[in-house]
């Protein structure tokens, strides 16, 4: 038994066992006494991940990490050319994340439910509404504890004044309950539009909202990018980028990446590691989504980052975030539309200066449920 590699190969401890280290499971792994695990790292051998609601029955009976995340909200819109008024919309905010060990049986059968992320919200006429929650995710059966991920709320959306924004879900039942992120507010004067990113999922243990649009922004329209796992999109008085999978952004870049391939202590085996997207203020030049980097695991290279905020005089589009990654905002004097937010993540806002403009907010990301042994 090679213990001094951290292999676990067929051994069954009759007794407590607690876990410092990285663990290796070989083979099944059967523990008849308490697990305690101080920040582990198991790497397991398999997984199932649901992206829709189902039912799993456990091949082998055993200890399993099971890993939720709520979906996230949509974003909320406004538009209207009346000159004295403020034109504000907020982004959705981030589904929560849960994870626990728990002994599942092989003659059981768990009922895995999804949230489904929060539907866009679009106006074509002058006025504002406010986006759409996301779902729950949940995981529950006999002789288990209930996890439940609660999706994000909608973002807001007003022609009366500046708007706060939306807020991240909760978790509860989990050895591990992460609370996800927010959206940015806006405070802006009379005759000024404004829009904000989307939320992103808590992934490292810090809850990250895309910026928020304070002062007197520049040509009357301002909007921030969607937040990433690693950092939040930068404040601002014209447009930000998406916060990276490791860094915020604090000015129209994105935020850096995760500069390490090792993945947070409930052993997910996601790498996240995208640069949030740019922003922009050039008519010809679009929002970016974020970029990709060198990466590997079950999710997308360019993960875990935001897309970039975007605000023009013409037509604008917020980047669409990226896994776990919220969706950027989109200000204009025509059509507007928000990016929408990635795996569990929060749609971007959209608002409007013109009469009559379709402005179309970002949707929110749909849950997951990951089941490891």
């Amino acid at each position: 038994m090679p213990y001094g590699k951290g292999l676990m190969d067929g051994i069954e401890p009759q007794t407590a066992l607690t876990i410092t280290g990285a663990v290796a499971a070989q083979k099944n792994l059967q523990i008849n006494g308490a697990l305690t695990a101080t920040n582990h790292s198991i790497r397991y051998k398999s997984h199932t991940l649901y992206t829709f609601s189902a039912n799993f029955t456990p091949v082998i009976s055993g200890y399993h990490l099971v890993t939720l995340v709520g979906a996230g909200g949509s974003g909320g819109v406004a538009g209207t050319s009346d000159s004295q008024v403020i034109r504000a919309a907020s982004g959705g905010g981030a589904g929560a994340l849960v994870s626990k060990l728990l002994y599942l049986s092989s003659s059981i059968t768990y009922t895995v439910t999804v949230g489904a992320g929060g539907a866009s919200v679009v106006r074509t006429t002058n006025g504002s509404t406010n986006g759409n929650a996301g779902g729950s995710t949940s995981f529950s059966g006999t002789g288990i504890t209930t996890l439940t991920a609660l999706g994000g709320g909608g973002g807001i959306g007003s022609i009366t004044g500046n708007v706060a924004g939306a807020s991240g879900g909760t978790a509860s039942g989990g050895d591990l309950n992460l609370s996800g992120g927010g959206s940015g507010t806006t405070n802006v004067n009379t005759n000024d539009a404004a829009a904000t990113g989307g939320g992103a999922v808590n992934y490292f243990g810090t809850a990250y909202s895309s910026g928020s649009v304070t002062g007197s922004p520049a040509g009357g329209r301002a909007s921030t990018g969607g937040a990433g796992v690693g950092g939040a999109s930068g404040n601002s008085i014209t447009t930000s980028g998406g916060g990276g999978s490791g860094a915020a952004s604090s000015s129209t870049s994105g935020g850096a990446a995760f500069t390490t391939t090792t993945t947070y202590a409930p052993s997910l085996p996601f790498v996240l590691n995208g640069v949030g997207g740019a922003g922009s203020t050039n008519s010809g030049t679009s929002a970016s989504a974020p970029t990709a980097g060198t990466a590997s695991g079950i999710a997308e290279s360019s993960a875990g980052a935001g897309g970039g905020g975007y605000a023009a005089n013409a037509t604008a589009a917020g980047g669409a975030g990226s896994f776990f990654g919220g969706g950027g905002g989109a200000c204009a004097d025509q059509n507007a539309t928000g990016g929408a937010g990635g795996t569990g993540a929060g749609g971007g806002a959209a608002a409007a200066r013109g009469s009559n403009r379709t402005v179309t907010s970002g949707a929110g990301g749909d849950g997951l449920v990951l089941i490891q042994w």
